[in-house]
C-alpha cells in the first residue's frame, strides 16, 4: 500500500470488518486452509447496489455445509465492497478447503470493505440476505454519528464578509475520539468604476469600467466624468458600497431606487449628491 492508503480492522456484531483507503492497490487477495477437507459447497457471486444514490459492487464468496448433511463443515462468508467501477472482477477457489479469493483491477478504486461472517450451522446466507447485509452496512458508514462543535467562522447561511474566513469544527465520535476540520470562505468584491463613457445612464454597461452594471457584490466608485450618473424613473439599481470622489456626482431622480449593501457610503470634499423628491435611498 503506498504512502496515503491506510487501513483498520475491527470485530463488530458478530462479523470481522477491514475498512481500507487504496492507494496504487491493484488486487486483493484472501488466502488460507479451511479444514473443510473438500466436502461441502462453495460459490459466490457478483452484483451492484444503489445506496445514498451511489453505486457500490459486492463480492460474494460463500462456503458452507451440504444440505441434510451430517456434521458440520465451516460456514465462512466473504462480502467484499467497493464503490463502482466496472473494471473491478473477483475469483475464487471451488474447493471448500481453500479460502482463495481475489479481487482485481482495482487500479482506480480508493474504498474497499471486507466483511467476514458466519452462518448458523453452516447454513446457506442467501444472496437477498447477502444484499440486505451490504444495504445495512453501508447506510450504517454513510451516516454521521457523534457530535461536531463550530469552534470558529461564521455558521452555514450566513453573509461573509470581503476577504477570508476560516470555519473549524470539532468532531467527537461516539467512542469519544475527538478531529478538527477547517476551510476557508473567500469573498473577493468587485470594485468598478464609473466612466460616463457615453451617457448618463446608470444601467448602461458602457459607462462602466468593467462593461457591466454594478450589482449588490460590487464596490462602486464615482470619480468626476465627461457624464455624471444618473438613476431615472422605474430605475432599481444596487451596489454593495458607495465611493463619490471629489468633483463626482450622483443623482436619484423621483422614481428612481439605489439599494446599498452595506452602511459604506461616502461622499468626499466637493463631490455631490442629489436626491429627488420621490427618489429611493437604502443603506442597510
Amino acid at each position: 500500500m503506498e504512502a496515503n492508503g491506510a487501513y483498520f480492522t475491527r470485530k463488530v456484531s458478530n462479523m470481522w470488518v477491514l475498512a481500507a483507503d487504496l492507494d496504487g492497490i491493484t488486487h486483493f487477495i484472501i488466502s488460507g486452509g479451511l479444514g473443510a477437507d473438500g466436502e461441502g459447497i462453495a460459490d459466490g457471486f457478483t452484483t451492484t447496489i444503489m445506496v445514498g444514490g451511489n453505486n457500490y459492487n459486492l463480492f460474494v464468496k460463500r462456503v458452507r455445509n451440504q444440505p441434510g448433511a451430517i456434521g458440520s463443515d465451516p460456514s465462512v462468508n466473504h462480502l467484499i465492497i467497493i464503490p463502482e467501477n466496472t473494471a473491478v472482477t473477483h475469483n475464487f477457489a471451488t474447493d471448500t478447503d481453500d479460502d482463495q479469493h481475489q479481487i482485481t483491477g482495482l487500479a482506480q478504486t480508493t474504498r474497499l470493505y471486507y466483511l467476514l461472517f458466519a452462518s448458523e450451522n453452516s447454513g446457506l446466507i442467501d444472496s437477498t440476505t447477502m444484499v440486505s447485509i451490504a444495504n445495512s452496512f453501508i447506510a450504517t458508514i454513510q451516516t454521521p454519528s457523534g457530535t461536531f462543535i463550530q469552534t470558529a467562522g461564521l455558521p452555514s447561511g450566513s453573509s461573509f464578509p470581503e476577504g477570508t474566513t476560516t470555519n473549524t469544527f470539532l468532531v467527537t465520535d461516539k467512542a469519544g475520539n475527538t478531529t478538527t476540520c477547517s476551510f476557508d470562505v473567500t469573498v473577493n468584491c468587485v470594485q468598478i468604476t464609473w466612466t460616463g463613457a457615453v451617457s448618463s445612464d446608470w444601467e448602461d454597461a458602457a459607462n462602466w469600467s468593467s462593461a457591466t452594471v454594478p450589482t449588490i457584490n460590487d464596490d462602486v466608485v464615482i470619480p468626476d466624468a465627461p457624464n455624471d450618473p444618473v438613476i431615472t424613473n422605474g430605475q432599481l439599481c444596487t451596489a454593495k458600497s458607495i465611493a463619490i470622489k471629489t468633483s463626482g456626482h450622483l443623482t436619484i431622480q423621483s422614481g428612481g431606487q439605489l439599494n446599498v449593501a452595506m452602511s459604506n457610503f461616502t461622499i468626499e470634499l466637493l463631490s455631490q449628491m442629489e436626491i429627488q423628491l420621490g427618489a429611493f435611498l437604502n443603506i442597510n
